[in-house]
């Protein structure tokens, strides 16, 4: 129908072309900018990426460094049942981003303190069952966690709690409380004292 209109249309031609072949826009030549990324000679193993969540020398004041560094000290020994447990301890400290590298020395050094500490002793001697941060439940309903709680062979406990500063009658009391909870199960305290962390070990027997 076009062909009819513009009355070019012949039944014996099958072929039609229109218009000029010759190009008439201008050449352009393109430069490649594009930035090859080189390739990466190894992978980066996200386990050799250490974070460190709380660093006790990022505090301004030194009431907030001895606080926080005793918290520090007070989570590990939380994994420490005898004097075997210090190193992986430590370790695991690094690895989950507790402590770094640089603190490792120094936070050893107060663990060993505690741990070897002779008043201490019958706290960490391997042999005893050993229950850290284990929570008793009262019947009133209100609960008590202990720090750490030694059951003797002969099912006496003994009562370990950690603290930062300086010695508070507060702290006896709720080391009393605990003892109060653990006799209301039928077993008997025999021992129970404080560890009162920061530059020097403390110990306060009760």
């Amino acid at each position: 129908e076009y062909l009819v209109a513009i009355q070019v249309y012949y039944p014996s031609i099958l072929e039609y072309e229109f218009g000029n072949k010759a190009k008439l826009s201008e050449v352009v030549s393109v430069t490649d900018e594009t930035n090859t990324i080189p390739t990466i000679s190894h992978v980066l193993d996200p386990k050799n990426i250490k974070i460190a969540q709380r660093e006790a020398l990022m505090w301004g004041t030194h009431q907030q460094e001895a606080i926080e560094y005793g918290n520090i000290i007070h989570e590990i020994l939380s994994s420490i049942k005898s004097a075997s447990d210090i190193d992986l301890a430590i370790l695991n400290a690094i690895e989950n981003g507790l402590i770094t590298m640089n603190q490792k020395e120094i936070v050893l050094k107060s663990i060993q303190e505690i741990v070897n500490n002779k008043e201490l002793e019958s706290y960490f001697l391997q042999g005893n069952e050993i229950l850290n941060e284990q929570a008793i439940i009262q019947k009133e309903g209100k609960t008590v966690k202990p720090d750490r709680m030694v059951l003797t062979k002969n099912k006496e406990v003994y009562l370990l709690d950690y603290k930062t500063g300086t010695h508070n009658h507060k702290h006896q009391l709720q080391l009393e409380n605990y003892q109060n909870a653990i006799e209301k199960m039928g077993l008997k305290v025999t021992k129970k004292a404080l560890v009162y962390i920061g530059q020097e070990i403390n110990v306060v027997n009760l």
